[in-house]
Parts: structure tokens; C-alpha cells; sequence
């Protein structure tokens, strides 16, 4: 199985994959922007992928490529969506339809944890796999009340006792 593209968040001019969340399907509702995501390809069976940043202490959605099913790309935050930077050459006829969303700056209404790490990219993984933490650098623990971070733990010693 293919690793799947990982969500990202931004913070302290630090870059981390998005391991996990309490409340995933809250961090953001896809569907509230009237998509209907397809499979993109084999390293993103979900249709898109996303990269929030944290800014001033605010959880924002900074970026978002998606395949959308009914081809239905509409504004988000004055963003227009263009075809992505990857449809170049050869791929361009197989992957002109997928879009992209850039410098979006929403702010995201979330309360919950999201939980981050730096994910080593040779890690045979699927996305049936379980993340092995132990594998993992710094693996932090970002609580949200309403978008706002509240605070930032490390949380790497946890996941190593569950080992």
C-alpha cells in the first residue's frame, strides 16, 4: 500500500504531519465548502489534502488540493483554486483536474487535539497502518479552545510507554 500524502500544520516556522486528532472530522468539514471529494490517486484515497498554520496563535487553513467528483471548485476566502503544480509535462492530462488552493488564511473554529510528529518519509507505512510514535521525533500534543492554541505539550514519553 502507498503511504498517503500527510495533512500539515505550520508552527513556529516549524513544519509537522498531522498524526492524529480527537475530533478529525471537525478540524475540517469538506463538505461545508460543497465538495464531494474522489480518490485522487493511490497516496491520497481521500480526494485532498490540507495544511493549516498556526498564526499569532490562530489555527488557520493555509492550503488545500482536492479532486472534486462534480469537477465543482468554487471561491474559498477570496482564494481562487488553479490546476495543480504537480500537472506538468507527461501528468498534465492526468492531473490537470486536480486543484489547488494557496495562501487561503481562514481561520478554522476548532476545539480539540491534534496531535503532530515528524514522520520519518522511509517508513513502510500504509494508510491501514497504525503510526509507529516510536519511530517518531517530536510528537506534540496542540490543544485548540475555538481555533485558538491554548497549549503545546510534548508528548513523545507517552506513546514510548505504550511500547
Amino acid at each position: 500500500m502507498t503511504r498517503q500524502i500527510p495533512d500539515r500544520i505550520k508552527i513556529r516556522k516549524k513544519e509537522y504531519d498531522i498524526a492524529a486528532a480527537t475530533d478529525f472530522n471537525n478540524l475540517l468539514d469538506i463538505k461545508k465548502f460543497g465538495f464531494e471529494p474522489k480518490t485522487m490517486h493511490t497516496g491520497c484515497w481521500k480526494g485532498f489534502y490540507v495544511d493549516f498554520i498556526v498564526d499569532d496563535g490562530i489555527l488557520k487553513l493555509n492550503s488545500l488540493t482536492i479532486l472534486d467528483k462534480n469537477g465543482y471548485y468554487p471561491k474559498i476566502n477570496d482564494v481562487e483554486a488553479k490546476t495543480t503544480r504537480w500537472a506538468k509535462g507527461e501528468l498534465e492530462k492526468h492531473l490537470s483536474h486536480i486543484k489547488e488552493y494557496d495562501n487561503i488564511n481562514l481561520d478554522i473554529d476548532y476545539t480539540g487535539h491534534i496531535y503532530v510528529a515528524d514522520i520519518e518519509y522511509n517508513l513502510r507505512i500504509s494508510w491501514t497502518d497504525n503510526i509507529p510514535f516510536d519511530r517518531c521525533e517530536n510528537i506534540k500534543d496542540l490543544y485548540f479552545e475555538n481555533g485558538v492554541l491554548i497549549s503545546i505539550s510534548d508528548v513523545k514519553w507517552y506513546f514510548l510507554l505504550l511500547k
